[in-house]
């Protein structure tokens, strides 16, 4: 057995020190419902730099810190933007891969040109070193400014949207994309076409989509580049709020788009967790959390909160990741440029002037489900008698059993978690606390 960084070896107690009192917890591998994809976060701009800042015995000891799922949290899921997002440096300004003197139209896309994100894509190797079952999506958050109605990568000006002229430019735009990831032998999970496609006035770098844009770039543009370049990406869609559910229902309903279809992507900071259950159980199509900080969190969210939207509440509702958004920020919640988000912070804040690095609860949560899940794990069926005291179950490819559990009340709970080969282990969980454990 193995007990994870927030529980506590001293948390196990003996087999017959049982009460009448204890929670009964039932867990049954027999019984699986979705494949879990994994956990994670946004490796942007702005979180390579933080990182970097570090002496490189501090970026080794926070990215094993980060990604071992033998010495760390066992992060395995990133979620990296295609050239500039609003998390991105300053001091450098907004960029696309393919940007041309004056926007000048380059749908032979001549000018696509990655160099800037090369520190991205070392780090992500160093990373996949650590953690060689990491899977990455990659999503623009703007299509260069030359393809879009108001040339602008940004939605200060005009009609903030891709013109359906280069809709097959945009296509190549993601080929390419995926072409340079694989010489630098880092393999695609998945593309996700536009971030929040429904926020099209932002100052940074952002596009508006209808659901009928969205389906029509998949079905005649997307979906057929990548079967006639025998991709494996997935293609997800919507990558925008809670209360988006008919957005993406739409998307699904296209019978062009529907057949490349690999999921639907949320983020947390409008409507209610439930959405997560309703896609997986109206569309029968894996749902992802792809992104959640700042205002989607009450003053950024503590512990029991993460584990409710991201891990415990929305896994036993069908989602197959948990995601936080940037993976790394400063103490003021930077670099940015033009950022529109309150109470943001990474997963770990790294400070400015010290480098210290400070762990926050999102990442405590994500990592507690993380650490005893990988490829080829899925969520099982798992009860508790007691309301306050939360959990979640996993099955794992070696056919080991994991749990996240979190004690929501104000005092300890004793605890006899079995499941269906009768084996049985006694816990006691102080308030307020969580853990998991693999079996």
């Amino acid at each position: 057995m193995a007990v994870g960084f927030d529980g506590q070896e001293e948390w196990l107690i003996p087999g017959d020190a049982g009460s009448t009192g204890e929670v009964t917890l039932r867990v049954d591998g027999r019984k699986k419902a979705q494949a879990i994809e994994g956990f994670g976060a946004s490796l942007t701009e702005a979180s390579v730099i933080q990182i970097l800042k570090l002496e490189p015995a501090a970026q080794r000891e926070l990215l094993q810190r980060l990604f071992s799922k033998e010495n760390g949290f066992g992060l395995d899921l990133l979620r990296v933007p295609m050239g500039a997002s609003d998390f991105t440096d300053p001091k450098r300004g907004f960029y696309s891969y393919n940007d041309t003197p004056g926007n000048r139209p380059d749908p032979e896309l001549r000018h696509f040109d990655v160099t800037r994100d090369e520190k991205t894509f070392a780090l992500l190797k160093r990373i996949r070193d650590i953690n060689p079952d990491i899977k990455l999506m990659l999503t623009p958050w703007s299509a260069p400014a030359w393809m879009k109605a108001n040339g602008d990568l940004t939605g200060k000006t005009g009609s903030n949207r891709l013109d359906p002229r280069h809709y097959g430019a945009y296509a190549r735009y993601f080929q390419k994309t995926l072409q340079e990831y694989k010489k630098r032998g880092l393999d695609v999970h998945s593309l996700i076409l536009q971030n929040e496609p429904g926020y099209d006035d932002a100052p940074y770098p952002s596009m508006g989509m209808t659901p009928k844009e969205q389906a029509r770039l998949i079905g005649e543009h997307i979906g057929p580049m990548l079967q006639k370049t025998r991709s494996k990406a997935k293609v997800l869609v919507l990558d925008h709020n809670w209360n988006m559910q008919d957005w993406a229902e739409e998307v699904l309903q296209d019978q062009k788009a529907r057949p490349h279809i690999g999921g639907v992507a949320y983020h947390c900071y409008d409507g209610e967790v439930d959405a997560v259950g309703k896609t997986y159980q109206e569309s029968k199509v894996p749902v992802y959390q792809t992104e959640c900080t700042g205002t989607g969190a009450p003053d950024g969210g503590d512990l029991g909160w993460w584990l409710e939207t991201q891990v415990i509440g929305a896994g036993n509702m069908g989602g197959a990741s948990g995601m936080g958004w940037n993976l790394a920020l400063d103490e003021k919640g930077g670099p940015y440029l033009n950022a529109n988000c309150e109470n943001c912070r990474g997963l770990v804040t790294i400070d400015s002037s010290t480098g210290k690095v400070t762990v926050n609860p999102e990442l405590t949560a994500l990592g507690l489900a993380a650490k005893f899940t990988g490829p080829g794990t899925y969520r099982i069926e798992s009860s508790s008698s007691d309301p306050e005291l939360r959990q979640v179950a996993y099955l794992n490819r070696d056919g080991s059993r994991a749990l996240v559990l979190h004690n929501r009340s104000s005092v300890a709970k004793s605890v006899r978690l079995t499941d269906e080969k009768c084996r049985d282990i006694h816990l006691r969980v102080p308030p307020g606390k969580a853990m998991s454990l693999r079996w």
